[in-house]
């Protein structure tokens, strides 16, 4: 747990919209009881009481790059690799730049068992470019930034129709050409990272082991077998089972709950 969340994270939980029912329902006094309560049971080497706060709180809606981060270290403390590499991806995923969760979401994946041939480990295997980049860097910052940019770029040029001195006119027409230039490149990265997060659905296995078959029922061949921490793509679902590809492009059926997806539907 980081040193300064028994007292401070949360003011910087952010209750957050699920995207479906939210099965529990906790008032921001219960919320905060919650809170200080898995955090005690962490600095007491409480596992299981820390973990159950932890996840309550998730459950009720509220999250937080802190958070997921403090709930997949404690995972991996307990060798729980699955949800370790689970909530670490999704404190990256608040939080890009989040060296101790990508440090801790590196030993993680030492761990594991599953070596992908043909894919260099920890950074990124097959990805795309763009699923890299969506990894790397805050959609927000850079929407942000594009606003920013924008907004002074026309505004710029509206300003300009009031002036009357040529070189005045000038200085902000070259103002705003530079503003607008600079957005071009922001606003492709919002759009590569709007494209990813709603067109790319990545999971992580969260049972000790599965095997993947080649279709969608219990009766299909089981071609090879995965571990609890490996990262996958989600292509498909049908009859409760998701078709998945690994990093290296091995692809193959295994059962819905088998596999936890890191941003859900």
């Amino acid at each position: 747990m980081r040193p300064l969340l028994a007292t401070l994270l949360f003011g910087l939980l952010v209750p957050s919209v699920a995207l479906g029912q939210v099965a529990l329902a906790l008032t921001p006094a219960e919320a905060d009881r919650t809170f200080r309560a898995a955090n005690d049971a962490c600095l007491n080497q409480d596992s299981k009481v820390c973990i159950e706060g932890y996840e309550k709180l998730l459950q009720a809606g509220y999250g937080g790059a802190d958070l997921e981060y403090n709930l997949g270290t404690e995972y991996l403390k307990q060798g729980r690799l699955g949800f370790a590499v689970l909530h670490l991806e999704r404190a990256l995923r608040h939080d890009p730049n989040d060296a101790d969760a990508r440090a801790n979401l590196e030993k993680a994946q030492r761990m594991r068992v599953d070596k992908l041939v043909g894919a260099p480990e920890e950074t990124g295997g097959g990805e795309p470019l763009a699923a890299q980049l969506v990894s790397r860097t805050s959609g927000d910052r850079w929407a942000l930034a594009f606003l920013l940019l924008w907004a002074f770029g026309g505004a710029a040029l509206a300003a300009r129709r009031l002036l009357s001195a040529f070189r005045h006119r000038t200085a902000l027409l070259l103002a705003a050409l530079c503003a607008l230039l600079l957005a071009l490149p922001c606003g492709v990265v919002t759009a590569i990272h709007v494209y990813v997060r709603e067109s790319a659905h990545d999971a992580v296995v969260v049972v000790a082991s599965v095997p993947v078959r080649e279709g969608p029922r219990e009766t299909y061949k089981s071609t090879f077998e995965v571990h609890d921490g490996l990262k996958v793509r989600v292509l498909d679902e049908e009859n409760g089972f998701r078709r998945v590809r690994l990093a290296n492009g091995l692809q193959g059926w295994v059962p819905t709950g088998d596999v936890t997806e890191i941003s859900p539907r």
